[in-house]
């Protein structure tokens, strides 16, 4: 039964961001290609996270959690070419608000400067907090997406 509600509740979700994305032209299938060009030659494709979202009057951070398994070289590979306006990414060794929190990358990313594929390979095999940090805006209806695409490679160690 709870997997019933749980299909449910995706389905409902997945059925919101289908009608986002006709008021947004953020084509996640595109984005996600390009970054499938990164993994080659050494990385395979894992999975990838596309996250829409609306600018508001206020800062927001949308944090991600990927967990990564031991003995396994990772590769994050994002696309902010879906983004309107300045972004901050930020990956984390712990959650938002967690006690003696790293950084262990980041990037800010300005549409303007031409660069919309960053790379990130993280040291350690571990749990990784991804943040999206969108700033405030007082545009109406200014949405913007990311991709986040992850490869792995197991003869790396």
């Amino acid at each position: 039964m709870k997997k019933y509600i749980l299909y449910i509740i995706i389905s409902a979700i997945t059925l919101s961001f289908s009608c986002l994305q006709a008021q947004n032209d953020c084509d996640v299938r595109a984005l996600k290609n390009e970054l499938l060009q990164g993994l080659k030659p050494d990385f395979k494709y894992d999975s990838y996270k596309a996250t829409r979202f609306t600018y508001k009057n206020e800062i927001q951070v949308i944090e991600i959690v990927a967990p990564l398994f031991k003995e396994e070289q990772f590769r994050f590979l994002l696309n902010t070419a879906g983004v309107p306006k300045d972004i901050e990414i930020k990956f984390f060794d712990k959650k938002q608000g967690a006690k003696n929190r790293k950084e262990l990358f980041a990037v800010k990313d300005t549409p303007e400067d031409g660069k919309n594929v960053y790379i990130f390979e993280p040291k350690e095999s571990k749990k990784i907090y991804l943040n999206y940090i969108i700033p405030r805006t007082t545009k109406e209806n200014l949405m913007g997406c990311m991709v986040c695409l992850i490869g792995y490679n197991i003869n790396s160690k």
